[in-house]
């Protein structure tokens, strides 16, 4: 799939991803689209979507500092402007769009270890993927393919509530932390928190947890983030994602002890990540390279 022109007034497809073949530009692009989608998915009116639109140069600096792709961004609210926010769809761009992610990142952490990838063929488990808010074959697909087996059979697995809950609540603040970026002015960001029962009624329908998007909001209500403090939550929330997934998503055996002795933390650097956290929370101590 090609992603399209990116450029104001070109339509986006719902199912664009990133055409680039470098890995950190693969995940910024489609870390930015699912935000984006997100972004319109979760407006609380056509209104808000044409606002946005019409001042697009006026909300976008802080995004563009702390790294995200503004003219993608630009693209997916131009596109859903001639209609009401669809938090459905959005909730669906949302797993299309991690999928998509922790696919690069998964292809990413172990350069040129051929042993990583078979491990990770052979003991991901569909379930578990799905249970992790993923598309379980675009993600094994693509891992087995860039390993040369092909996609193991379905096993039963029990999969974790909580590690759903906790899923969505990283993901909910990965995306305030982006969202709070819209605005330097205290009076919107104020207006914002105090009518955030209407104004983020669709967020919750997109399986985020309102509250916590709220919180940031509230908390920033006089004091507006900076790129800084923006990007460096956007990695914390990336990488807890990352981690949270990665834990979960095989009941094999000897699933941690190959991811372990896999894991690149210099290479989960290189592509957003905090390496060594990932490393200290997935294998504590006797971690990664």
């Amino acid at each position: 799939m090609a992603l399209a022109s990116g450029v104001h007034g070109g339509a986006l497809r719902r199912d664009s991803i990133s055409p680039s073949t470098d890995p950190l530009t693969q995940l910024t692009d489609n870390a930015t689209l699912l935000f984006a989608w997100q972004l319109v998915g979760g407006a609380p009116s056509q209104d808000f979507l044409h606002s946005m639109c019409a001042n697009f140069s006026g909300i976008s600096g802080t995004w563009a500092a702390e790294g995200l792709n503004t003219a993608l961004i630009r693209s997916v609210i131009d596109s859903a402007d001639g209609a009401p926010p669809d938090p459905a769809a959005a909730a669906s761009n949302a797993t299309f769009y991690s999928s998509e992610i922790f696919t690069t990142q998964i292809l990413n952490v172990a350069p040129g270890n051929t042993a990583f990838l078979k491990s990770m063929c052979s003991t991901m488990n569909a379930e578990l993927l799905s249970s992790a808010t993923l598309n379980a074959t675009r993600v094994q697909t693509a891992v087995c393919d860039a390993a040369g087996f092909p996609v193991p059979s379905s096993i039963p697995a029990g999969g974790s509530p909580e590690t759903e809950i906790q899923i969505a609540q990283d993901a909910s603040n990965l995306y305030g932390w982006e969202a709070v970026g819209i605005s330097n002015s205290t009076a919107f960001l104020s207006l914002y928190c105090k009518q955030f029962s209407t104004l983020g009624a669709n967020l919750g329908k997109q399986g985020l947890y309102a509250a916590e998007i709220q919180q940031i909001f509230c908390n920033h209500a006089s004091s507006p983030i900076t790129p800084a403090e923006g990007k460096q939550q956007i990695i914390y929330y990336s990488t807890s994602i990352f981690i949270q997934i990665l834990v979960s998503i095989s009941e094999d055996e000897g699933y941690l002890g190959t991811l372990c002795s896999g894991l690149n933390t210099t290479a989960m650097n290189n592509i957003g990540l905090d390496g060594q956290r990932v490393s200290s929370s997935a294998c504590g101590s006797s971690s990664s390279k």
